[in-house]
């Protein structure tokens, strides 16, 4: 948001976190994700995503998503693990919407997307392109294609 309206990014992510403070302060709500998900594709609404630099080799890649994939596998087998950090960081205190910040991320959409979740990538990216907001992806998306 301070971005935004400092004039240093034309347009940004804004997330629960921020409060959506958009149609406030001069800030234009172009484009509301949570609208956008389940209720026009059926399919789960893709949050987040790690990125990677494309020049790294395939075993670097392999090697940091097995790191971050043992890391959400961890955290979901000890639920009580990411709350002291979370807690730490977070703009909310209460430890419910902690939690509930946490489980949005730590599922098991975030150890494997699995066939659902990949397409739910795939049709973001079209439907992001159909509408004019992004252009073509052209390159593979995912690690291990």
């Amino acid at each position: 948001e301070e971005a935004l309206l400092s004039g240093s990014a034309d347009a940004g992510l804004l997330t629960p976190h921020t409060g959506f403070p958009t149609q406030r302060n001069g800030i234009k709500k172009i484009w509301y994700r949570g609208k956008f998900g389940q209720n026009t594709t059926g399919l789960p609404l893709p949050l987040g995503a790690i990125a990677v630099r494309r020049d790294l080799s395939p075993d670097v890649k392999m090697k940091l998503n097995a790191v971050l994939s043992n890391g959400i596998r961890y955290a979901l087998q000890h639920p009580e693990a990411p709350m002291e950090f979370v807690g730490r960081y977070a703009q909310a205190t209460d430890p419910d919407v902690c939690r509930s910040h946490i489980n949005l991320y730590v599922n098991e959409f975030s150890v494997d997307l699995g066939e659902k979740g990949r397409l739910a990538v795939d049709t973001l990216f079209q439907k992001s392109k159909e509408a004019g907001y992004f252009p073509q992806i052209t390159e593979p998306v995912f690690t291990d294609q």
